[in-house]
């Protein structure tokens, strides 16, 4: 019956049966939208609200020479620099948070130099600028990125930093650093780690009220030697219990603490590379017994970044994960998509590309109620760029109406094969629709697929949205211009 009837249909049109077509519209086609030189080599980036109106502000890391400039966001989604810190080292890690309690966002950094690192706390102003540090903790070991949070129960921030001894000593791990609520900082504990640390995060991973430590170890960019992800459950008053391994005998790229399925458990997302399987953006969501593996998706490229940000406007949080090849230092982005369970299709590509610090993109909300716009340091011309794109919006339409009349039948099989075979037929006006086998192509494959569906007993229904109008649950490279739904 479907042979009979594919075969009927087709040679009403043109010769070239087999022939496919394949829409790479883009779903996210972001532009360069301002540009801001910087005095050296971009590095690291970071976005918070610096001086209390609610909106993110950018923070630029450069070496040669190790500075970090600082952009306000003027309200309108546009940014403007504002201060720019001169360091003695480079910048290693970063965070913010009130460190003497007077409500005003402080920096913390935690810079290397050849001889020694260094902790430091530049306190806010209030006005997104920054006075002279208030704390400044000089160690001789090498230290790393680091986290912020109240790691000790007593309502004060303190600071934990990754650390390796570049002596040659196998001396390395986590160190914790404990904020007495006036700006200062003072070691308390070192943790050791099996393998050199790459990141680390705090978060109530257990919800028992207790900060507790995810800890990944040996990057795939750093070491030959496999990495790790570590827990370290907090006991409370600064003390941390027994290593529990989330994952062993992996690469480790970037990795996040999100919150991927909607519930109030703390989720985990990581890049990692096998050398027989190649790289992955693995996910492992949050339960009462601890993490979880969920999901092991394929990717093509090694990253630097791993951020979350809502990109599809629809409530739940997507992965940004920056496209970084160490041997060119060539980059670009792309977009995990979450379909509010914390399962991530497959990644799109931004369609951004050129040469930008390992440490780019970071996702950033300019504007209120805009989408993300993107924040990249651009190594070939030492500037700090913002992307923006026009957002996304929710389309609706029915799998398989190719025609757009709200119904789905032979005409729909006509409509298709017309725009696939027959030289100068109008394009379809919603792709999406006419993907009726939802694999990111218009082809063959998607008339065989309605005439299953309306001819061959027991088929399966189509994917959805199917019999009625609704949205794509599995956003991918087809777009839909005129989406015939109301």
């Amino acid at each position: 019956m479907r042979l009979a009837i594919i075969l009927m249909t087709s040679t009403l049109l043109t010769p070239g049966l087999f022939a496919q077509i394949s829409t790479q519209t883009l779903l996210f086609d972001y532009s360069l939208g301002a540009s801001f030189p910087l005095g050296g080599l971009p590095e690291q980036l970071g976005a918070a609200d610096l001086d209390g109106d609610g909106l993110d502000d950018v923070y630029c890391s450069t070496n040669f020479p190790p500075e970090l400039a600082i952009f306000l966001n003027d309200g309108t989604g546009a940014l403007a620099p504002v201060q720019t810190l001169s360091l003695a080292e480079a910048v290693f890690g970063h965070d913010t948070g009130d460190f003497n309690g007077d409500g005003i966002v402080d920096l913390v950094i935690a810079s290397v130099g050849l001889f020694q690192s260094r902790l430091q706390i530049y306190p806010g102003i209030g006005d997104g600028t920054f006075s002279a540090p208030s704390a400044d903790v000089a160690t001789s070991i090498t230290l790393g990125p680091i986290a912020v949070g109240d790691l000790n129960g007593d309502g004060m921030l303190d600071v934990v930093s990754t650390y390796s001894n570049v002596s040659g000593v196998a001396d390395h791990g986590v160190q914790i650093y404990l904020g007495d609520g006036t700006g200062q900082l003072a070691l308390f504990d070192s943790l050791a780690t099996a393998v050199p640390p790459y990141e680390v995060f705090t978060d109530d991973v257990d919800l028992d009220g207790a900060a507790d430590l995810v800890i990944s170890t040996a990057s795939f960019g750093l070491t030959l030697v496999p990495g790790t992800i570590e827990v370290r459950m907090g006991l409370g008053a600064g003390a941390f219990g027994p290593t529990v391994f989330v994952q062993e005998n992996l690469f480790m790229g970037p990795m996040r603490l999100v919150h991927l399925d909607g519930d109030a458990l703390v989720d985990l997302a990581v890049v990692t590379q096998d050398f027989t399987i190649g790289f992955e953006l693995r996910t492992y969501l949050g339960s009462a017994s601890g993490f979880q593996p969920s999901q092991a998706l394929p990717i093509s490229f090694g990253s630097g970044v791993l951020a979350g940000a809502d990109a599809d406007a629809d409530g739940d949080l997507d992965l940004y994960i920056s496209q970084y090849d160490f041997m060119t230092g060539e980059t670009g982005a792309h977009v995990a998509i979450n379909d509010g369970t914390g399962a991530l299709q497959s990644t799109r590509p931004l369609g951004i590309s050129g040469n930008y610090s390992a440490y780019s993109p970071i996702p950033i909300q300019l504007a209120p109620g805009g989408s993300p716009e993107l924040a990249f340091g651009n190594g070939a011309t030492d500037t700090l760029e913002i992307y923006a794109e026009p957002g996304v919006a929710v389309e609706a339409f029915i799998r398989g109406d190719t025609n757009a009349d709200l119904a789905v039948d032979i005409a729909d099989v006509v409509a298709l094969l017309n725009v696939l075979f027959v030289p100068g037929t109008s394009p379809l006006e919603c792709d999406q629709a006419g993907d009726a086998n939802d694999d990111d192509h218009l082809d063959i494959a998607d008339a065989i697929a309605i005439l299953d569906r309306l001819f061959v007993p027991g088929s399966a229904p189509l994917p959805a949205p199917y019999p009625d109008c609704g949205s794509d649950p599995t956003l991918g490279s087809v777009a839909c211009d005129a989406p015939p739904c109301p």
